[in-house]
């Protein structure tokens, strides 16, 4: 990756939104040699206190010399929820990309590189001047980056509390200046499709009051089947044994053979 440059409106608002209200780049490429055959450009959307070295390269768009491209933006902000397991950042002035970034080169110069390539802002070692100098310090980069031998999960990054989410579609692609006359040039227009933005708040699924109301729930639920099963079986006995008592006493109301009452005695 070569030299970065970062362009803004002049207003730092957005009054209008559609096609016609955009930021317009027409860029040409000035230099005839390119390194390794490697050609073209990569712009990446992002907030303007965010470093977007690692951005342009994992969510960055390519353009290429000949081609002009629509980009249609829409923004979203997010507000994560803080929890103990996973905490998240209120300060607003932390950017979660300038951690990784941070982090990135602080693992980087452990490989004990002799120079920095154009992207490497703030490293104290001087620019690669030499053809090989600049091939094995970025080959050691590519291999950080590209092939799993840096991992951000390993840095000590909180996330933000609140994000502001940039997301590009894009609408159209043309060759107006094509590639086959050897013109240099490309274009790119990016705008908002609307002023209109969408709001994401984080927020627990299943709390404790969740928690507690299903769990008194289900207790009632239990405690009420077993006191009903067993004021059912109480009277299942209750009445096998009025049932069972019944014959006894009509068997002993009944006069015994061979027995006479006293009254039924005349002389």
């Amino acid at each position: 990756m070569g030299v970065c440059h970062t362009y803004t409106l002049n207003d730092s608002l957005i009054h209008l939104a559609g096609i016609f209200h955009n930021l317009y780049l027409k860029i040409q490429e000035l230099e005839e040699d390119h390194y390794r055959s490697d050609e073209g450009w990569k712009f990446y959307i992002h907030n303007p206190l965010e470093l977007p070295t690692l951005g342009v390269e994992t969510h960055g768009t390519s353009l290429y010399p000949g081609q002009g491209r629509d980009l249609r933006l829409d923004l979203k902000k997010i507000w994560a929820l803080h929890h103990s397991k996973n905490p998240c950042e209120r300060n607003l002035a932390y950017l979660q990309n300038n951690c990784f970034f941070d982090c990135f080169m602080n693992r980087l110069h452990k490989e004990n590189i002799t120079c920095s390539l154009p992207y490497m802002i703030g490293s104290p070692l001087p620019y690669c001047s030499t053809p090989e100098s600049y091939h094995n310090t970025e080959e050691i980069a590519n291999n950080l980056f590209f092939f799993g031998q840096w991992n951000p999960n390993e840095c000590q990054c909180k996330q933000q509390c609140l994000k502001t989410l940039f997301t590009s579609s894009l609408e159209s692609t043309t060759d107006k200046y094509s590639a086959k006359k050897q013109v240099s040039r490309a274009r790119v227009r990016i705008y908002y499709q609307n002023l209109q933005y969408e709001f994401i708040k984080e927020t627990v699924g299943y709390g404790t009051i969740d928690l507690l109301c299903d769990i008194g729930g289900t207790l009632s639920l239990l405690m009420g089947a077993s006191l009903l099963t067993c004021c059912e079986l109480l009277e299942v006995a209750w009445m096998s044994l009025v049932s069972k008592c019944r014959p006894c006493r009509r068997q002993d109301k009944q006069p015994k053979e061979g027995t006479m009452d006293a009254s039924q005695v005349h002389v």
